[in-house]
């Protein structure tokens, strides 16, 4: 499934008129349901659950941007839009700065997996340089369409189990590590682990011999993604993960580790889980 196939025009808009959360939050049921999906959702349906997704924690993200969104019973596919909002809107975001953007996705309910993909993609394109800027400046929903997607990358769907290599991502940097997920997330057909795991410094700092050696600066933030990712998409992988790190030589907070893999029969319903040791 790709954002560029969701996105529709019909469901883009300008509105200056927009001051609080709650104002934003109805103007994005109301274009919602403009859709043919959505014919027989009424507005307040869609509203409720936009309001029950807040509840459990604001959806305004930071950097001027929110991506409300919720599941609904009743609906069978994907629902994507944009609200431009040039007055700026106060929304309780994260860093306590006002929305100038508010990209919504109303989902099937019972299709979480590929919500957390499409979120995942959407972060992505929002990361990207220069993307925020370029798509809040444009006053018509042609001009934000073509902005908006101009930065999307289709999905890649294929099914090959010789086709893929094994990614091993290692981060020591919980900031990173929450910029670093969604590259991984948004990919379709990859299988996927996070292992909570301790640093060597973590057991060294029990060991009698080293004992006031290590302070609690060298008990450190450490997770390991493993993902399996299609073989054609290794290279533009490492590009994502150095637009974030700067070149991984230099790095030490992450480290990667890509392998071959001959055969992966985990399919990504089943994979996407926490191990703790």
């Amino acid at each position: 499934m790709s954002l560029l196939k969701l996105l529709d025009t019909n469901l883009i808009s300008v509105e200056s008129s927009l001051k609080r959360k709650d104002e934003l939050l109805t103007k994005v049921a109301e274009l919602a349901c403009k859709s043919q999906l959505l014919s027989d959702i009424e507005v307040s349906t869609v509203l409720q659950g936009l309001r029950e997704r807040e509840e459990l924690g604001t959806t305004g993200f930071g950097r001027g941007i929110a991506i409300p969104h919720c599941r609904l019973s009743g609906i069978e596919e994907f629902i994507l839009g944009i609200i431009i909002a040039p007055n700026k809107v106060d929304f309780d975001s994260l860093d306590e700065q006002p929305v100038s953007m508010a990209i919504f996705l109303i989902a099937p309910e019972e299709q979480s997996q590929r919500h957390i993909r499409l979120l995942s993609a959407i972060s992505q394109v929002l990361r990207i340089p220069g993307a925020i800027e370029e798509i809040t400046a444009q006053t018509t929903p042609e001009m934000i369409s073509e902005s908006f997607l101009k930065y999307v990358h289709d999905d890649v769907d294929l099914t090959n189990h010789e086709s893929k290599n094994l990614f091993h991502v290692v981060i020591n940097n919980e900031d990173i590590f929450h910029e670093i997920l969604p590259i991984f997330s948004a990919l379709n057909g990859s299988t996927e682990f996070i292992l909570d795991v301790k640093s060597t410094n973590d057991y060294m700092a029990k060991v009698p011999l080293f004992a006031g050696l290590l302070n609690d600066d060298f008990l450190s933030f450490c997770r390991v993604l493993v993902v399996t990712v299609e073989k054609r998409m290794t290279n533009e992988i490492i590009r994502r993960v150095e637009s974030i790190t700067g070149p991984l030589d230099n790095s030490s907070d992450v480290k990667l580790i890509v392998q071959d893999v001959v055969y992966a029969s985990c399919n990504r319903r089943s994979c996407i889980k926490k191990v703790t040791p």
